[in-house]
C-alpha cells in the first residue's frame, strides 16, 4: 500500500496489490480546526479537499467519477481521553456550496460547521437536517441508506495487534466496542434568495 501523494491541487493514491487507484482534484480551498488541545496533546483536523473531482479505478473497470472529499486527523492524544461519548460527522460536497460538520458530545461537547470557508458557531445538527439560523440555511437530508454499520475500531485494533503488541490491553473496552453507522442520503440546501442545491450527503454517527 502506498501513502497518498499530494501535488498542488491533486492527491493520488494507489494499491497495486488490490488493483485500485484514485485521483482527487481540489475545487475548494482547504479547511482546518483544532478539535482538542490540552497539556496531554491535541487533535488537529485538516480538510485537504472539502470538494474535489474524484476518479477511482478498480482493475480494468471503467473509472467511477464524482464529487469527492479528503481529510486528515493529526492526533497526539488517545481519543478516549478527549471526554466525548458521541461523534457526528458529515459532508455535503457540492461544488458551489460545500458544508462540513463535526459534532462531539459528552463531558466535552463542541461542534464545528463550515459553510464554505465560513465557520458557523450556531447550528443544529441532527440526522434529518443541518440548520444554520444566522444565515437561514438548512441542509435537508432524505432517503438515507446505510452504507456501513460495524464495530470498526475493534477491527482496526485487531489488525494492529501483530504490529503493536498489547494495544488491545491499553485501549478501553468502551472504545473498542464503539459502534459506527454511516449513511448516504439525498441533500437539499435551502437558502433565502438562492436556488435549491442538491447532491449526495455522507454522514455518520459513532457512539462509545
Amino acid at each position: 500500500m502506498y501513502e497518498p501523494v499530494e501535488d498542488g491541487l491533486t492527491i493520488r493514491w494507489e494499491d497495486a496489490g488490490l488493483g485500485i487507484s484514485g485521483k482527487w482534484e481540489r475545487t475548494a480551498p482547504p479547511l482546518s480546526a483544532v478539535l482538542h488541545e490540552t497539556e496531554k496533546g491535541r487533535v488537529v483536523w485538516n480538510c485537504l479537499q472539502p470538494v474535489s473531482r474524484c476518479s477511482i479505478r478498480l482493475g480494468d473497470e471503467k473509472p467511477v467519477e464524482g464529487w469527492g472529499y479528503v481529510e486528515c486527523l493529526d492526533m497526539t492524544i488517545p481519543p478516549w481521553e478527549m471526554g466525548f461519548n458521541e461523534l457526528r460527522w458529515g459532508r455535503f460536497a457540492h461544488p458551489d456550496a460545500p458544508l462540513v460538520w463535526i459534532d462531539l458530545k459528552g463531558s466535552l461537547s463542541r461542534h464545528w460547521v463550515f459553510d464554505g470557508q465560513t465557520i458557523v458557531h450556531v447550528a443544529t445538527i441532527t440526522e434529518e437536517c443541518i440548520q444554520l439560523p444566522e444565515s437561514e440555511k438548512t441542509l435537508l437530508l432524505s432517503d438515507p441508506v446505510v452504507v456501513e454499520e460495524k464495530n470498526k475500531i475493534m477491527e482496526v485494533v485487531g489488525s494492529l495487534i501483530s504490529w503493536v503488541p498489547g494495544i488491545e490491553h491499553i485501549t478501553p473496552l468502551r472504545f473498542l466496542q464503539a459502534k459506527e453507522t454511516k449513511w448516504r442520503a439525498n441533500g437539499k440546501l435551502v437558502s433565502p434568495g438562492q436556488n435549491i442545491r442538491e447532491g449526495w450527503v455522507i454522514y455518520e454517527l459513532v457512539t462509545f
